[in-house]
């Protein structure tokens, strides 16, 4: 887990659903390896709470192809090109 981004301090999860969908394509983007769906929740402050908005969104990003999977199902990745 060392080589994993972890924020410096915790931010509360934005009202609205575009708003999610930045703060949760921005943690992968930052990341330096794949990130859990748990690790991704686990960067707001609600925590382990938030993990079923967490991956609805995970979810749709990958549909849309903006965030890819890991291979071995090890996270997810934020898309560096189409």
């Amino acid at each position: 887990m060392s080589n994993r981004w972890i924020p410096r301090r915790l931010t509360s999860t934005p009202p609205t659903d575009l708003r999610q969908t930045a703060a949760v394509m921005g943690t992968p983007a930052r990341a330096s390896a794949p990130l859990s769906s748990t690790a991704i929740a686990t960067t707001f402050r609600q925590g382990r709470r938030i993990l079923p908005q967490v991956e609805a969104v995970l979810a749709a990003l990958v549909w849309d192809g903006w965030v890819s999977q890991a291979e071995g199902n090890a996270g997810f990745v934020l898309r560096k090109a189409a």
